[in-house]
C-alpha cells in the first residue's frame, strides 16, 4: 500500500486492500469461515447503505466490499457521479466496523470471481438473477437478496438537493 494511500486513509488502512490481496485473504480465511462479499458505488453514504451494510455482516463471518471505482461509476451512472471521490468513499466505508475489507473494482464480476463468497448480497432493485449470479452460484455460493429500505436512495437525495432553493 503506497504512503498516499495511508496519508489518506489513516489508520483504516489496513482495511483497503487490491483485488488480489482480497482474493489471497479470501482464499485463506474461507476454511471453516463464511465469506460475505458485498458492492456498490456508496456514493453519498445513507441510512440505507448501512442497514444494508449491516445485514449483509451479520450473514457470515466476515465482509468483503467491492467499491466501484469513478471511472466504473461514470461509465453506469449520469454525468456528474460520482459525488464523491473513490478515495473519500474508501475513507468512509472504512471507517464502518461491519466491513472487514474494502477494495476499488471496475467489474463486480470479477470482484466476485476473486473472492468467491459464500454469500453474495445485493438489494432487491437488482434481483435474485442479478448478473454477479452466475458467477456466485458456480463458484459454490449463493444469493441473499434484501429489501430496499424506502425512502433511502442516492439519486433522490441528489436531485432533492439540486432542487433546493437552500443551494441556490
Amino acid at each position: 500500500m503506497s504512503n498516499l494511500v495511508r496519508a489518506i486513509l489513516g489508520p483504516v488502512a489496513r482495511k483497503f486492500k487490491t483485488l488480489e490481496q482480497v482474493a489471497r485473504i479470501s482464499d485463506t480465511f474461507r476454511r471453516g469461515r463464511i465469506i460475505v462479499a458485498k458492492n456498490g458505488s456508496y456514493d453519498i453514504l445513507h441510512a440505507g447503505h448501512i442497514d444494508s451494510l449491516y445485514k449483509s455482516r451479520a450473514q457470515g463471518d466476515m465482509l468483503i466490499v467491492g467499491l466501484d471505482s469513478d471511472e466504473s461509476i461514470r461509465k453506469r451512472k449520469c454525468a456528474g457521479r460520482p459525488i464523491n471521490s473513490q478515495g473519500d468513499r474508501t475513507k468512509v466505508l472504512c471507517a464502518l466496523e461491519c466491513i472487514d475489507y474494502i477494495t476499488l473494482i471496475e467489474d463486480s464480476i470479477a470482484f466476485v470471481e476473486a473472492v468467491k463468497p459464500h454469500i453474495y448480497t445485493n438489494d432487491e432493485v437488482y434481483g435474485i438473477n442479478c448478473i454477479e449470479a452466475e458467477t456466485v452460484k458456480r463458484n459454490g455460493g449463493k444469493v441473499v437478496i434484501y429489501p430496499k429500505v424506502e425512502g433511502y436512495s442516492t439519486t433522490d437525495l441528489i436531485d432533492k438537493l439540486r432542487g433546493s432553493t437552500a443551494w441556490a
